[in-house]
């Protein structure tokens, strides 16, 4: 959760029902984040009140950064450079998979040969070091 610069409460994560305090902007309606945002609240048997969603999650740091509400961003958008805000993680934490698609066939442009190379090696390495909760490896390429 992204609070305005010196208004994020205590230093640790925060869970739903101190968030629930807040006015909250998010990603829009009907979006993995904002679906995942809505159990995280509903497991904690409250219901999310937000006050703006957009489909630009810039957008909603920079309202943040501003002081019209606490953005929930994936921290993959907190890390990086822009308006400054103060950053708490969730308590629990919310996970969003990711999954990379492609044609087994046909032709591909070199662009995306070399993300499937890349996609390919980041995966290789994540299971290697047990990190991963694949279930099976990767097919040779």
């Amino acid at each position: 959760a992204t609070f305005p610069p010196g208004t994020a409460p205590g230093r640790g994560s925060i869970g739903a029902s101190a968030l629930g305090r807040h006015v909250i902007l998010t990603t829009r309606s009907g979006s993995a984040s904002m679906t995942a945002l809505e159990r995280f609240f509903a497991d904690a048997g409250l219901t999310l009140h937000v006050s703006c969603d957009s489909a630009d999650p810039f957008l909603l740091r920079c309202l943040a950064s501003a002081g019209f509400g606490t953005a929930v961003l994936p921290r993959s958008l907190t890390e990086r450079e822009g308006p400054a805000v103060d950053v708490r993680p969730l308590r629990p934490a919310i996970r969003l998979p990711v999954a990379l698609l492609w044609r087994r066939r046909g032709r591909s442009s070199n662009t995306c040969a070399r993300l499937r190379r890349t996609a390919r090696r980041k995966l290789e390495l994540i299971y290697l070091n047990g990190t991963c909760c694949c279930r099976r490896r990767m097919a040779p390429t």
